[in-house]
């Protein structure tokens, strides 16, 4: 996580798409499969920007050297 924090890993050279960067996250926080699940059928059901937006959504925002997670509602 660190040397993606740094720059110096690109989520999409370890796998394809969005749902790379949700499985190095999901790793790195160490997730349940019954979560990841439940996230990759959230994160499926969205197909515009706008209903991404309106639906229940996870922003991961790095600080201060750890993750922290913020639910967020549009």
């Amino acid at each position: 996580m660190r040397a993606l924090k740094k720059g110096q890993a690109k989520p999409w050279q370890q796998e394809k798409g969005i749902m790379g960067e949700v499985h190095l996250i999901e790793r790195q926080l160490e997730f349940t499969h019954s979560e990841t699940l439940r996230n990759q059928t959230r994160f499926n059901r969205c197909l515009t920007l706008q209903q991404c937006q309106r639906a229940l959504c996870w922003m991961v925002t790095f600080s201060a050297g750890h993750a922290a997670i913020t639910d967020v509602t549009g």
